[in-house]
């Protein structure tokens, strides 16, 4: 703006000069003003000025009719989504300021006295008639009483009772010995009807455990009398003190009619005590196998041991008699048939040989 005052300064100057000397031909008082004037520029500051003034006429028309729009009635909305309205770019005129008109040098700050006071344009921002009815809507819903809502009354659950846990007795098993494991083996084995499986289960477990081979050996002399045999000779020489083995090798041997085989298992057995059980057991064997002497000493044992048993008197009997000693069998027969635990069949046979005897003596 400076640029342009300067030149209007010139310009009034060559004017004035113009008329206090019109024959003087004016010349430039400084350099600047040889240079050719732009007069485009009194042009620009003319249309401003123009399009001022236009606006400044029509703005009181353009208010009315906004505040004739804003002051109609407006729909209410049940609902409405929140609008944030963005501040919008002010319309606004350039100020145009004063220009004063060119004077002395000395005079350049004051007001030049024909220069033309330029009128004042006031701006406002523009507001658009929806932006306005959106700001009217959230005014009014600020306004309006929120409803309340109504608190859920509390419910009441009845607690249910606490019970008590019962105490429970909990058994935990011990962990058993290799000894009560092959006793385990060894009872599943006898309630199943043959299988080996289970009993040398057992024998690995506890090689001791002499009922479970004795056991073995009787199954496998129903498939294969000579396994049996090896299984009891070989248990026979690890447990001497044993003499189970050697007795039911014999049994076994007499029964497949291997008799001088089992005389020879029943020879191990000549001066070793044996139980009640062993005896009456070695004593029938020895009387199958004519080994009557063994047999006459076994049932004598027996006859001590257990008197009221008439089986061993008439074993005694027996014996005796098959070796001509009938002097002895007789008294052996009478005590056998007053027992009265005797069956019927042994106590006809008992009768037919006190008869037989009693003729012949």
């Amino acid at each position: 703006m400076s640029v342009i005052n300067k030149m209007l300064k010139d310009l009034d100057q060559d004017q004035r000069q113009r008329i206090v000397d019109p024959n003087l031909v004016s010349m430039p008082s400084s350099p600047t003003a040889r240079q050719p004037r732009n007069w485009w520029w009194l042009v620009l500051v003319a249309s401003m000025v123009a399009v001022g003034l236009s606006w400044y006429s029509l703005w009181p028309r353009l208010s009315d009719r906004a505040e004739t729009l804003l002051a109609q009635p407006q729909p209410q909305l049940i609902a409405a989504v929140p609008v944030t309205a963005e501040p919008l770019p002010m319309a606004q005129t350039p100020a145009v300021s004063e220009v004063p008109v060119a004077g002395d040098s000395a005079t350049t700050n004051e007001p030049a006295p024909n220069s033309v006071r330029q009128p004042t344009v006031r701006t406002e921002p523009v507001i658009e008639p929806e932006q306005r009815r959106a700001a009217t809507i959230e005014q009014t819903q600020a306004q309006s009483p929120r409803p309340v809502k109504a608190k859920p009354e509390p419910t009441v659950v009845a607690a249910a009772p606490v019970l008590k846990p019962k105490p429970v007795m909990v058994v935990t098993p011990a962990a058993l010995t290799p000894e009560q494991q092959a006793q385990q083996f060894l009872s599943q084995a006898q309630q199943r009807q043959g299988g080996t499986d289970l009993l040398k289960q057992a024998l690995a477990l506890d090689p001791q455990l002499h009922q479970a081979r004795v056991l073995l050996a009787e199954r496998q002399a129903d498939t294969d009398l000579g396994t049996a045999l090896v299984t009891l000779a070989k248990a026979s020489q690890a447990y001497p003190q044993h003499s189970e083995y050697p007795l039911l090798a014999a049994e076994l041997s007499h029964q497949a009619g291997q008799s001088e085989q089992a005389k020879l298992w029943l020879g191990q057995l000549a001066n070793k005590p044996l139980s009640s059980e062993l005896l009456a057991r070695r004593a029938a064997v020895a009387q199958g196998l004519s080994m009557l002497t063994m047999a006459v000493s076994d049932y004598q044992a027996l006859v001590q041991a257990q008197p009221d048993q008439g089986r061993w008197w008439l074993g005694l009997a027996y014996s005796l008699d098959r070796m001509g000693q009938y002097s002895k069998a007789l008294p052996a027969y009478q005590r056998a048939a007053r027992t009265n635990t005797l069956s019927t069949s042994a106590r006809q046979y008992i009768d037919q040989r006190l008869k037989q005897l009693g003729e012949a003596g």
